[in-house]
């Protein structure tokens, strides 16, 4: 039997039709010059497409491989934002007055309570009744949220079914001040993705990522599931909290033969390398199709210290990518110059957002595409376009209306997506004055000033991510058979 091949080759541009019979002319084997063969198979979920990866790249380990429990996906609440929002005194207040025992359902529903409100295997009268029969309003459950990428909401927690949607304690028992999460998806919905992978330390949700995020505990809860579901479990004493690392059996083994432990400092290192390997831009270029047909592969070097020194700028990552960390030197050198609050010679100052989104009747945002200005670098910005490589040719003067703007907002900075999602202009369309009714605050305007600088900071880490994502791949070693 002759053994059979598939080939691939695409034709684009006003030539197509033409270039497309002019393939099919030839009656020998140059019919099928320029086709590339392409290899299905289950690693690439018998993809029809040609690869676009490393050579080496399916051979190295995908993010559950080197997990110890199943990633687990985030949180859904469901109803209507009323337990997740900007401003934690307002789900305070929302929420004290839902379990307020001297408020019957039908008063609580005169205010317009957006839990007295009937949805898909939500019976809101019923849903009261029970969670006034087993809690009160406790203050411990307002927890920080992560939405959206660098977007850090507050919301009141609680795993009285069916009050949430989903409120996944399996995720929220191992949540401990210390413990971080690395997010991500089996496969990409939106083109671009962008980044696919974000670390967190906070209660994230269910579409934290386009499509569906998974999350990666750093360290486990080692209680069992009964023990922590109870209806004060959210948050348990710091002395009450074990840990033991979410590595599998391979990846232990892995750690024992180049000299390390398995401890949870271990695990952060392990976690900590698979998110620098996976904001490295040549990763993301080299193995794009890789990425697009499933979960994030990471190479692991057979050497402790290149396995600290990837960790080192994970760690770097995740404090970046955490808005409340810490991160020094944001607002010195290249980085002082950009998103600059600014207001146009001869107008007042004036800070609603106009053209950015829209909200539909049934409460959908809907992104508007609002007004930037693209021009080349000016004078003052000469920093930034030294680094034009990374940041991107020009620069962007982002608008808020027809006043006031965000100065110096680089090209790549403003184009930056993480799971799909334009970071900086998915902000704003929730914001849109048309939504929101006021002006932003001076807090908000601070931070996409402060996004886009830590963005910028992202991009600037490219070529030492590089050079620690190649490092690793030439010494990567195979998980040990077990």
């Amino acid at each position: 039997m002759r053994a059979s091949k598939i080939l691939y080759r695409e034709f684009w541009g006003q030539a197509k039709r033409a270039d497309v019979v002019a393939s099919l002319e030839p009656e020998d084997a140059c019919i099928f010059s320029g086709y590339e063969v392409v290899a299905p198979s289950p690693t690439n979920r018998y993809s029809l497409r040609p690869a676009g990866t490393r050579t080496a790249y399916e051979t190295w380990p995908d993010l559950p491989a080197i997990a110890a429990v199943p990633a687990i996906t985030g949180l859904k609440e469901n109803r209507g934002f009323v337990m997740i929002q900007p401003s934690k005194d307002d789900v305070s207040r929302d929420m004290r007055a839902y379990f307020g025992r001297g408020i019957s359902f039908e008063e609580l529903k005169l205010t317009q309570h957006k839990l007295t409100l009937d949805a898909a295997r939500f019976d809101a009268k019923k849903a009261r009744e029970k969670a006034l029969e087993q809690a009160d309003f406790q203050e411990r459950r307002l927890r920080r949220y992560v939405l959206r990428p660098f977007e850090l909401q507050w919301c009141y927690w609680s795993e009285i079914r069916p009050l949430w949607n989903e409120p996944r304690p399996s995720l929220v028992q191992h949540y401990h001040p210390g413990n971080a999460f690395l997010v991500s998806r089996p496969n990409p919905v939106t083109e671009p993705e962008g980044y696919a992978t974000i670390m967190v330390s906070s209660l994230a949700d269910f579409h934290l990522m386009r499509g569906q995020a998974h999350h990666f505990p750093v360290n486990l809860h080692e209680a069992a599931t009964s023990e922590f579901v109870t209806p004060n479990s959210l948050l348990q004493a710091d002395a009450n909290w074990a840990s033991s690392p979410n590595l599998s059996t391979q990846a232990r083994h892995w750690l024992n033969e180049i000299g390390l432990d398995t401890s949870p400092e271990t695990s952060r290192l392990v976690w900590h390398h698979a998110l620098a390997i996976t904001y490295s831009p040549a990763y993301l270029t080299e193995n794009a199709a890789g990425i697009r047909q499933g979960w994030p592969r990471i190479p692991l070097p057979g050497d402790a210290d290149l396995l600290r020194a990837s960790a080192a700028l994970g760690e770097r990552l995740a404090a970046l990518l955490d808005p409340e960390a810490n991160v020094p030197g944001l607002s010195q050198g290249l980085l002082a110059s950009i998103a600059i609050p600014s207001t146009a010679p001869g107008t007042t100052r004036d800070w609603r957002l106009n053209g950015w989104g829209s909200r539909t009747d049934k409460g959908v945002t809907m992104p508007g595409r609002g007004k930037t200005d693209l021009r080349p670098y000016a004078a003052t910005e000469a920093a930034a376009q030294e680094q034009a490589a990374l940041l991107g040719a020009q620069t962007r003067d982002v608008w808020m209306n027809g006043a006031s703007f965000w100065k110096n907002i680089p090209e790549a900075v403003w184009e930056t997506h993480i799971g799909g999602y334009q970071v900086l202009k998915k902000w704003l369309s929730y914001r849109d004055h048309s939504i929101i009714a006021r002006p932003l605050s001076q807090e908000e305007v601070a931070h996409i000033q402060a996004t886009a600088r830590r963005l910028a900071a992202i991009l600037l880490m490219g070529p030492d991510l590089d050079a620690s994502y190649r490092a690793s791949a030439e010494a990567h070693v195979p998980l040990p058979v077990t």
